[in-house]
């Protein structure tokens, strides 16, 4: 008779707590060792709370990662962070966010979480086991769904196709593979916009001034570039925005970041670079800011529709 394994022995509720990045919540305190009367004296005096039955084991300020943790937390059981919250955890940069969206299993109802330093809202999902990414550290649902997340719930419609551009030009992921998870979700909010905005980055658009720049092309009834992302020499890193083969023009579009000092003296070199590597070839180059697109909009398209299209 095969004598039984013995069982692993329980975490406390420090190991728990080194596990979580030291933030721990009331239930999981009192499932792991720790007693009602040990947890209030705790909050009184060592811990800071973080919300209704959430704290973080020290009395300072806590850490980002921290406040995902409570997140997750606060939601209980399986749960995961997705949209904005997930997309900085994966390593998305120049995004913000001011609400932690948690993914959780469908069927549960939870409501929002309203504290000073935290706001969490709560995101039904089936499939739960599928979508959750095995990346170590607070629980995040993979790229593709929190992307899609963040879309959906973004402040307006041009917030959400600046996400998509984002993870793919920041190469956190490839818009193949969003679209996967798009056409199993047929009632997402800008679903066909986010589907659009697809197609865009697939052609080549990944940044939001391409993406300006293609809409501007449509509602000016100018020809589309054939090319975007193109690069200057086969073994550069340099890249044009956009390339129109027949006319012999390229286009160049600066976005806010160009205007940052060590940008602009890299964009003048590149500017430099760009007249020397098309000498002799009667390619003309075109530069436009994003604020040209949008202050200038019929003198822009006047002056172009006359290279593009006379």
């Amino acid at each position: 008779m095969t004598a039984p394994k013995p069982e692993k022995p329980r975490r406390t509720w420090r190991e728990l707590a080194d596990e979580q990045d030291q933030v721990l919540g009331r239930q999981q305190a009192l499932t792991h060792g720790l007693t009602s009367d040990a947890w209030d004296w705790r909050i009184a005096h060592d811990w800071t709370p973080l919300g209704r039955g959430v704290a973080v084991l020290h009395t300072g300020e806590p850490t980002p990662t921290q406040l995902n943790w409570a997140a997750v937390v606060h939601m209980s059981g399986n749960a995961a962070l997705t949209g904005d919250a997930a997309l900085v955890v994966w390593g998305v940069k120049r995004l913000t966010f001011v609400v932690h969206d948690v993914a959780v299993e469908a069927g549960r109802h939870l409501a929002w979480v309203r504290e000073p330093q935290l706001t969490v809202r709560p995101w039904q999902l089936s499939r739960f086991t599928e979508l959750l990414s095995p990346r170590p550290g607070v629980p995040v649902l993979k790229s593709e769904l929190a992307v899609l997340h963040a879309a959906a719930r973004a402040p307006s419609d041009r917030e959400a196709e600046k996400r998509i551009a984002m993870v793919v030009q920041q190469r956190i992921t490839i818009p193949a593979r969003i679209r996967t998870e798009l056409e199993k979700l047929p009632r997402l909010r800008r679903r066909r916009l986010l589907l659009t905005v697809l197609d865009d980055v697939e052609f080549g658009a990944h940044a939001e001034s391409e993406l300006d720049f293609l809409r501007f092309c449509r509602r000016n009834g100018l020809p589309e570039p054939d090319e975007l992302q193109v690069k200057v020499r086969a073994n550069s890193t340099k890249y044009l925005d956009a390339r129109y083969r027949r006319q012999r023009v390229s286009i160049e579009l600066d976005g806010a970041h160009h205007m940052w000092v060590e940008q602009w003296d890299a964009d003048t070199l590149r500017s430099l670079e760009l007249v020397v590597s098309s000498h002799g070839t009667g390619e003309q180059r075109v530069r436009l800011t994003g604020g040209n697109l949008r202050h200038s909009e019929a003198r822009v398209a006047e002056l172009l529709r006359t290279v593009l299209c006379g």
